[in-house]
């Protein structure tokens, strides 16, 4: 995981513990007191090392998810195919596509919004 270049030693070791455990456990680790570690997490340079590994974090996460999205969404027709299945499994698995396709048309339309939005706001208009 990359964090903050500046950060070195103990303050790099907390950082890089706090992205899986609690202050006390990370400061632990670190090697420093738990009053160290509670001053250390108002510290700027902390804060941003620590917003860097999360958004890490959550990339990281999301291109695991995207990779499942197709195994997902075959169990998903696998399911509404198969005969054998109950029907109130398929019509879970039905409501269950429906919700998510909807979902993901919500976040397509905002995305769509924001960036005209950013894009006007860059151009100068209100």
């Amino acid at each position: 995981m990359a964090t903050n270049d500046s950060l070195t030693g103990k303050r790099l070791a907390f950082v890089q513990a706090l992205a899986t455990v609690t202050t006390e456990q990370a400061a632990k680790a670190a090697g420093i007191s738990e009053r160290t570690a509670y001053r250390w997490i108002k510290d700027p340079q902390i804060i941003t090392a620590l917003n860097e590994a999360a958004a890490q974090t959550m990339q990281a996460l999301s291109r695991r998810l995207i990779a499942l999205g197709e195994k997902a969404a075959q169990v998903i027709d696998e399911t509404l195919d198969n005969a054998d299945a109950s029907e109130g499994v398929r019509l879970r698995a039905a409501a269950l596509a429906l919700d998510k396709i909807l979902q993901i048309r919500e976040l397509v339309d905002l995305e769509q919004r924001l960036t005209a939005l950013e894009t006007e706001t860059r151009r100068g208009k209100p």
